[in-house]
């Protein structure tokens, strides 16, 4: 199925209601739940928006991996930018579409 056209043009404020929304509800998740965050916005808003949930993986100063979520849409980062620098990670493969 197509993702249908971008309600930004049709419904002004309508991505950044839902991302609002889903950051929201920090408060009640544990600490350094990304995914969470991010797969929650892809799932309201692929359908609607031409998005792309990112996964990223790096080694951290002491040799241990980590791991990071975001959402964007044309190369923005709609959520997901607050925890590390993005540059640092690298997608394993081709994320979810």
């Amino acid at each position: 199925m197509r993702p249908r056209s971008c309600p930004a043009r049709s419904e002004p404020g309508f991505v950044e209601r839902v991302i609002s929304a889903v950051e929201r509800t920090e408060k009640y998740l544990p600490a350094g739940r990304c995914l969470e965050r991010a797969l929650t916005a892809w799932l309201l808003l692929h359908r609607r928006i031409n998005c792309t949930l990112r996964l990223g993986v790096a080694l951290s100063g002491n040799g241990q991996p980590f791991a990071h979520a975001w959402l964007e849409a044309d190369g923005v980062v709609l959520i997901g930018t607050h925890a590390n620098p993005l540059a640092a990670l690298t997608p394993p493969d081709e994320s979810l579409r």
